[in-house]
């Protein structure tokens, strides 16, 4: 069913002499807009914005409506930069006041910024839209109200973009930016910027609209003519009697960049190379990966091309690929530091097991040399900073990340190592085995595709269990102190071209936590096997870590992934999940106790869920009050109870009745509907997150529910928690606890679970 509308807003005329901008009252916030391509193709040309107004991520079914417009031939996207080329910079320099078009970005006083783009670029993408058969097109200078205007215009927009180029007819890039078209033998900043990965990857059908020598439209696969990469000549304006303003899908535009070598005679393609470059095609190789029909190679290549790139919001550069891997993070988020985000969506996606955690090899398989987040303990720091090329330090230098980034044709094409979910501290389920390093060998030197030196690796004759082979790597297998250090196969190494072989990370555990201490390649000796089914096991890694058990033995044949061990004694005590105290803390001093497990019972795998209700009322609190107020109750606990008839409400401490706090966890609630300043507020003051939702009112009074169930494991207990029954498994909070008395009594089970890995 096609959707409401278009609905005409307002035409805009060339040769204008005010800036481009929208009047608030003229448009619905958040809408899908799109520019007729008619009105450009005619002289002089006009900009006829046209609106959906029920196209908006606040309608359900928005999504539906683009895909039937894109599949009806109806508008095409434009993907662009906004600082443009060298070459698109000098043709503007040359153009006069009315060849060009100013857009006005803001309400600055005394006078509005602007962004200037030309006439005669919009004409040469109306030329490329009326030859792809569409009737509009969308890009985001016109069709966004790029003035601020208070009403979430912007975050909105921002939320339906992956969808708009997805569901587009197709995209085309202007990758000079919208200036004009540009020869592919200049190089621009297209590929350095965060939002044109989605843009370039997202949709099937993407072109590059650029200038080509009309002598070789039709470029040659191999020796033979019969196989060719071809440009088509959109007859726009801009063409001259030796060039065409042709459109090339992008892939053949960058397959055609690396043939250079073998194809002197045709021009030499480095507009995908970036800017901020200094290993030149780098940038170029990842999003070349990011095209592939293979998930897993895809996937790194995404992860590879996002770390190289930069947003003038870093956290932009999370956002930016979400869409690509199907997942949606909450928008209010982006108060936060770049880290969080990044954190976030590297977690959720390590949990699904159609992705995995592809970014444990950003530095390569033969180990990463890139400093890693404390707080995780695993995920890479992320501390890019705005508008600036990507940094990290590495041996004490500072360094663009291109230089220590993966551009090998290896990746990980199976995981078995697997996150339980998307929690901090991580829960991971893997197989472990101990490390014994048989002799070193000889460093070698890896090398990057082009032939320059990518670093060089340790190499040694390693024992992993009972398999032996040859582990090339990056990191210390024998770190001071006599602890031992232990391997976790984390999956397949796979070759673009060829088969491969097995990537592990070696960790150590001391004081009382779980240490990445480094990571490579392991090569199996011929007739050798690495067992792992018997060998999977339990860890918690990162800040907050459980630490009163160093790993556990998955006992049980797991169905998922995602399925943890579970008990099969009787339980020692009572146990039960408290509520979060609602917001009369000051004189709130007993605890209610959902019990969910009776003392001397056979267990259940997993205990029903509960329903849990927050009330609050903000009103009393001035916000730095507030801040403070929910920075000290956000954090859930489990209890334990050695009678078999535990109390429904209980003082923490009670004396006789030796009420015990197991363990807890913080509940990590997602912003809803809070304005920016106001989650800049609660950021600032160290909240890691709300549950309250926003009611829209003045008031801020009301109630918030949350689910909790425990799932009884064999040596642990694990609190899940969901805020509605529709949430993903792999997104639900996951809290591990110990049980305090079963520790104690069950001595066996923990000589055989450190036995198993001997």
């Amino acid at each position: 069913m096609a959707p409401t509308g278009p609905k005409f807003l307002f035409k805009y005329t060339e040769g204008a002499s005010t800036p481009f901008k929208y009047l608030a009252a003229s448009r619905k916030a958040g809408c899908f807009r799109v520019v007729e391509v008619k009105g450009l193709l005619s002289s002089p040309g006009e900009v006829n914005i046209y609106e959906y107004p029920t196209i908006n991520f606040n309608h359900d079914g928005y999504e539906k409506d683009l895909q039937y417009l894109g599949g009806t031939s109806k508008y095409i996207a434009i993907s662009h930069v906004w600082s443009h080329g060298a070459e698109v910079d000098a043709m503007l320099k040359k153009m006069t006041m009315t060849q060009k078009l100013n857009i006005q970005i803001d309400n600055a006083k005394p006078t509005p910024h602007v962004e200037t783009i030309s006439w005669l670029g919009l004409k040469q993408a109306a030329h490329a839209a009326y030859k792809l058969g569409a009737t509009y097109f969308w890009l985001d200078f016109l069709c966004l109200d790029q003035v601020d205007q208070s009403d979430k215009e912007k975050e909105l927009q921002i939320c339906i973009m992956g969808d708009v180029y997805k569901h587009a007819k197709a995209v085309v890039i202007m990758i000079g930016g919208v200036g004009a078209a540009q020869s592919a033998q200049g190089p621009t900043s297209w590929c350095d910027r965060a939002w044109t990965l989605q843009e370039a990857i997202l949709n099937s059908n993407t072109h590059v609209l650029v200038k080509w020598p009309s002598k070789y439209l039709k470029v040659p696969k191999g020796s033979s003519a019969r196989r060719t990469w071809d440009f088509t000549p959109t007859f726009g304006p801009g063409s001259s009697k030796t060039e065409d303003i042709c459109l090339v899908k992008i892939r053949d535009l960058l397959d055609i960049a690396d043939s250079y070598p073998l194809k002197p005679l045709i021009p030499r393609v480095v507009v995908f190379d970036g800017k901020a470059s200094k290993s030149s095609d780098v940038p170029r190789r990842a999003l070349r990966a990011c095209l592939s029909p293979i998930k897993p190679i895809k996937y790194a290549g995404v992860w590879r091309s996002m770390y190289m790139r930069t947003s003038s919001v870093p956290a932009d550069m999370v956002y930016s690929i979400m869409t690509i891997f199907g997942i949606r993070i909450d928008p209010y988020r982006s108060t936060r530091p770049a880290q969080f985000v990044f954190d976030d969506l590297a977690r959720k996606t390590a949990a699904l097991t159609t992705i995995g955690p592809v970014w444990l090899t950003l530095g390569g398989v033969t180990g990463c040399v890139f400093p890693r987040d404390p707080q995780s303990g695993l995920l890479p720091e992320f501390s890019h900073k705005k508008n600036t090329a990507p940094t990290t330090v590495v041996e004490g230098k500072k360094v663009w990340v291109g230089d220590y980034l993966d551009d090998s044709p290896w990746y990980v094409r199976r995981y078995d190592m697997h996150f339980v979910s998307h929690s901090q501290p991580h829960i991971i389920n893997a197989a472990i085995f101990r490390v014994k390093v048989l002799r070193d060998l000889r460093p070698k030197k890896i090398w990057k595709v082009d032939g320059s030196l990518f670093g060089k690796r340790s190499v040694a004759k390693v024992k992993l269990g009972r398999a032996t082979g040859r582990c090339t790597y990056y990191g210390d297998l024998e770190p001071p102190g006599g602890r031992h250090v232990y391997a976790i196969y984390v999956g397949d190494i796979g070759d673009m071209s060829i088969g491969g072989r097995l990537y592990v990370l070696f960790m150590q555990y001391k004081k009382k936590a779980w240490e990445v201490v480094g990571d490579g390649m392991f090569k199996l000796d011929k007739g050798q096997k690495l067992v792992t089914s018997s060998r999977r096991q339990m860890i918690t890694l990162g800040d907050d870590a459980q630490d009163r058990i160093k790993r556990w033995q998955v006992r049980q044949r797991v169905k998922t992934p995602r399925d943890m061990d579970h008990r099969s004694r009787r339980f020692h005590n009572c146990y039960g999940v408290a509520e979060v105290p609602d917001n009369d803390l000051t004189t709130y001093n007993e605890v209610e106790i959902d019990w969910v497990a009776i003392k001397r019972d056979n267990p259940r795998r997993r205990s029903n869920w509960v329903e849990h209700s927050f009330a609050y009322d903000l009103s009393k609190f001035s916000s730095k009050m507030r801040n403070s107020f929910y920075a000290d109750t956000k954090t859930i606990y489990i209890y334990s109870y050695p009678r078999s008839d535990p109390p429904l409400e209980a003082v923490e401490v009670q004396g006789q009745k030796r009420l015990t706090r197991d363990g807890s966890g913080e509940i990590p609630f997602c912003f809803d509907g809070w304005s920016r300043s106001a989650c800049s507020k609660f950021a600032l003051s160290g909240v890691a997150a709300l549950m309250i939702p926003d009611n829209k009112s003045v008031s801020y009074v009301g109630n918030v529910n949350y689910q909790t169930r425990v799932w009884f494991g064999d040596r642990v207990m694990y609190i899940q928690i969901r805020y509605h029954e529709l949430a993903k498994p792999e997104f639900w909070q996951l809290i591990v606890v110990p049980y305090r008395q079963g520790i104690e009594e069950d001595k066996a089970l923990q000589a055989k679970a450190v036995v198993s890995v001997s």
